[in-house]
């Protein structure tokens, strides 16, 4: 909690490619180095952006690398055969319709996505399963809410 304006934060938002949020302006990095110091951002937050990578666990080290409390990962994930069947259908058409790309290896369960945290240097603390995101698409995420291991 904010006790005062002393404690405000600041807030940093950063793509491969130029993107606009509402309130945040995005840089545009390498994907390979984010251009932050080490341990400097207290918190790290990733939204579904691990299974458009081509190396997951190198974007992880670097997430890794530049934080300092904690991680709040949020993922597309399966649990089921179904699922992965959705979650890889969806997927094909985005790359079709948006050519936006995705590693079809990238999609995991949740037992998966808390392996690949842990063998990152992450703590999982909690995870919390959000639900579909988008009424129309079969694609559930899931919190991963990490602590430094």
């Amino acid at each position: 909690m904010l006790t005062d304006a002393t404690d405000a934060a600041s807030v940093r938002a950063f793509d491969v490619e130029s993107r606009q949020l509402e309130s945040v302006p995005v840089e545009v990095y390498d994907g390979k180095t984010l251009p932050i110091d080490n341990a400097g951002a207290d918190i790290s937050l990733c939204v579904t952006v691990l299974h458009h990578c081509a190396d997951a666990r190198r974007v992880l080290s670097e997430i890794r690398r530049v934080t300092s409390q904690r991680f709040l990962l949020v993922e597309d994930q399966f649990n089921s055969l179904p699922d992965r069947l959705a979650v890889l259908g969806v997927h094909h058409y985005l790359r079709w319709v948006e050519s936006m790309p995705f590693d079809r290896h990238g999609f995991a369960s949740t037992a998966q996505w808390c392996q690949l945290l842990n063998e990152a240097g992450f703590a999982v603390v909690e995870t919390k399963r959000l639900g579909i995101a988008v009424p129309w698409l079969p694609v559930t995420n899931t919190l991963f809410i990490c602590e430094l291991g």
